[in-house]
């Protein structure tokens, strides 16, 4: 029951604090544009805050699904060209003659 409820917090604690971040951050800003006398200041004032805040939230984001579709393309490039790395070596840690010691087995 305790798993069900922790899962389900930590499905949701990231979506929740975004929004409920960038809802308080809106009222902040409007509540801020409110207070000042001359309109035009206070629409300057919006546009900066949107402008400056936003838009290195959403240039990163772009940067980040660039790097990670050139990772994706990466890899589809390497499977269709045949340069995969092939399989790896097993290494034997216990061969045959040397048996792993068990409860059962154990002098």
């Amino acid at each position: 029951m305790l798993d069900q409820i922790a899962e389900f917090l930590g499905k949701i604690a990231r979506p929740f604090a975004i929004i409920w971040t960038a809802l308080c951050a809106g009222f902040a800003t409007l509540t801020l544009a409110v207070k000042l006398n001359d309109p035009v200041h206070a629409a300057a004032f919006m546009g900066a805050v949107y402008t400056l805040g936003l838009s290195p939230i959403f240039i990163g984001k772009a940067f980040e699904e660039r790097g990670k579709a050139k990772s994706v393309a990466d890899v589809e490039i390497a499977r269709a060209t045949g340069n995969a790395p092939g399989p790896q070596d097993v290494v034997v840690k216990n061969p045959r003659s040397d048996p792993v010691q068990t409860e059962e087995t154990a002098p």
